[in-house]
C-alpha cells in the first residue's frame, strides 16, 4: 500500500517499525493540536527512531517527538505557535532559522521556514508538502563525493538543459537560497542554491568516474568552467 513517505523509505533503506511509545505521544500531540495533526506527520513520527534518522541525515536539529507542540523558542521567553496553527519541527544548527508545518487541515501540508526574523517571526514557503521536505532532508547529502562551485545566478538556458538531461526533484525555497533545485540521474546528483547574486552548485556521486562524467556534462553551464 502506498504511503506518504515511500520515496524516503527507499532512500534510508526501508521503513522502520512502528513504535507504540511514539503512537501514544502522537495521540497526546493531536489533542494539543485540536485534532489537526496531519496524517503524513503522524506516519513519519510513529516510526521507531524517526527523529534520530533525520538528525543523522542533516546538520540541523529536529525536535524530539516528546517536545513537539510545546511552547517554543522566542526572544524574551516562549511562544505557543500551535495556537497560531504552526507546529515547529526543526531548528538550524546555529539557530538562524526554524521549520514548521502549517496546521491547515491538509493530509500532507506545506512546510514553512523563518529566517532570522525575530521578534516578528515571518513564516515563508519552504516545501510544498511535509513528505517533500522529509525526502529532501534525507537525500541532499547522500553521496560519498561532493564537488562545490560558485557561479552566476542560474539562467533559463541552464535550467532548461538540466531538465532535459536529468530527473528534477523537489524545489525548496527561502533557505539557504531563494530557490534550491535538485536533479538526479542514476549515481549522479546536482543541487543548486540559486540566489539573486550567485548560484552555489554541488555535484555529487559515489564514484570518481561518475563524478568526472557529471563535471564534463556540466562544464558548459554558466561560467562553471572558470569557477
Amino acid at each position: 500500500m502506498k504511503t506518504f513517505h515511500d520515496s524516503t523509505y527507499g532512500i534510508i533503506g526501508g521503513k522502520p517499525e512502528v513504535s507504540k511509545e511514539a503512537l501514544a505521544l502522537l495521540d497526546a500531540l493531536d489533542k494539543k493540536c485540536g485534532g489537526r495533526l496531519p496524517p503524513s506527520l503522524r506516519e513519519w513520527y510513529s516510526l521507531d527512531g524517526a527523529v534520530e534518522i533525520l538528525a543523522k541525515r542533516t546538520s540541523d536539529h529536529p525536535i524530539a517527538l516528546s517536545d513537539l507542540g510545546k511552547d517554543s523558542w522566542y526572544v524574551g521567553g516562549t511562544r505557543d505557535f500551535v495556537a497560531e496553527k504552526y507546529l515547529v519541527i526543526m531548528s538550524e544548527n546555529q539557530g538562524v532559522c526554524h521549520w514548521a508545518i502549517e496546521l491547515n487541515g491538509q493530509d500532507d501540508p506545506p512546510v514553512v521556514v523563518e529566517v532570522d526574523s525575530l521578534p516578528k517571526v515571518e513564516w515563508l514557503p519552504f516545501a510544498d508538502t511535509f513528505s517533500a521536505f522529509l525526502e529532501t532532508m534525507v537525500s541532499d547529502w547522500n553521496y560519498a563525493i561532493v564537488l562545490c562551485a560558485q557561479d552566476i545566478p542560474l539562467a533559463d538556458r541552464e535550467l532548461d538543459f538540466l531538465r532535459q538531461q536529468f530527473t528534477e526533484g523537489h524545489m525548496t525555497h527561502n533557505w539557504p537560497a531563494k530557490t534550491t533545485y535538485r536533479f538526479r540521474q542514476d549515481d549522479q546528483c546536482i543541487i543548486i542554491w540559486d540566489g539573486e547574486e550567485q548560484a552555489d552548485w554541488f555535484l555529487e556521486s559515489n564514484s570518481p568516474e561518475n563524478l568526472r562524467e557529471l563535471v564534463n556534462k556540466m562544464w558548459q553551464c554558466g561560467s562553471l568552467a572558470e569557477s
